[in-house]
């Protein structure tokens, strides 16, 4: 398979293969007046910011601050099984970033070309916290090869360029 084919097959957020788009007739007959759009599938580039769910390692101190108690029933149970929900954390980030260090296969499997690490919150703020204040991307409609996707309308190109601008958002 041509790397531009193969390309143009994993452009979704998370590098999987594109979702087969299958036109809607129910979706577009608005029977009953409003209804969602039916937009074609979402092309996200390499520069395309996206929302990833990570889990925050804590340090000893902080596990060591934490109160002993223990709890029963349902809360109890979660948490001792998955930890504290205010373990994990959203954090903005460009897809190259995420499928580097964060991707996971359907399987929740590490897949990411970097050996796999636990981040603090510090480090998620040195490394992606000039992504987080950014304004979300804009989409419009577009055409290749006879099929049609969605794409963004402005890249926001990569990290050196946010920190060297004096450009207002």
């Amino acid at each position: 398979m041509s790397p531009n084919l193969d390309n143009s097959r994993r452009f979704a957020a998370t590098g999987q293969l594109k979702p087969t788009y299958k036109a809607s007739a129910w979706a577009n007959a608005c029977l009953w007046g409003e209804q969602a759009p039916n937009h074609p599938p979402f092309r996200f580039t390499d520069q395309s910011l996206i929302p990833v769910i990570v889990r925050i390692s804590r340090s000893a101190v902080d596990r060591s601050s934490r109160s002993k108690k223990t709890r029963s029933g349902l809360a109890g149970l979660l948490e001792r099984n998955h930890g504290s929900t205010s373990d994990i954390k959203v954090i903005r980030m460009p897809r190259s970033e995420y499928l580097r260090s964060f991707a996971r296969d359907k399987n929740n499997e590490y897949v990411g070309t970097d050996p796999e690490r636990r981040w603090t919150e510090q480090d998620l703020e040195e490394e992606f916290g000039v992504y987080q204040g950014l304004p979300p991307a804009l989409w419009e409609v577009k055409e290749l090869d006879g099929r049609v996707f969605m794409e963004e309308s402005r890249v926001w190109g990569d990290k050196e360029e946010f920190k060297s601008s004096d450009a207002t958002l």
